[in-house]
């Protein structure tokens, strides 16, 4: 039994692996490899976009987004709060589902 769940979850990561790698942007495709591996952030050349990456991998970086709207969300995706201090209608909604 337990091999069996060992396997569903090699081949699950593989799969979720694999979906990075169909990514073209690099900056996208290695914010999607370090949201599953925890690390990686800094191959990523977008400074709001590493920062973001930062903030949610490690707990740091929110701070330095240069961008008000994507610098509340992170800190929202941090704490569990703080969507109404967003702007964008699309970015809001977005927050207050991750953050339920």
């Amino acid at each position: 039994m337990m091999r069996a769940i060992l396997l569903i979850l090699l081949i699950f990561s593989g799969y979720t692996y694999a979906n990075c790698e169909n990514i073209k942007d690099n900056d996208e495709r290695a914010y999607c490899r370090a949201q599953q591996s925890g690390s990686g952030c800094d191959n990523i050349k977008n400074d709001d976009m590493r920062n973001a990456c930062k903030g949610e991998t490690t707990g740091s970086g929110c701070n330095n987004i240069r961008d008000s709207d994507k610098r509340n969300l992170c800190e929202a995706k941090q704490s569990g709060s703080g969507c109404d201090n967003i702007k964008n209608d699309d970015m809001r909604n977005q927050c207050r589902t991750l953050t339920q």
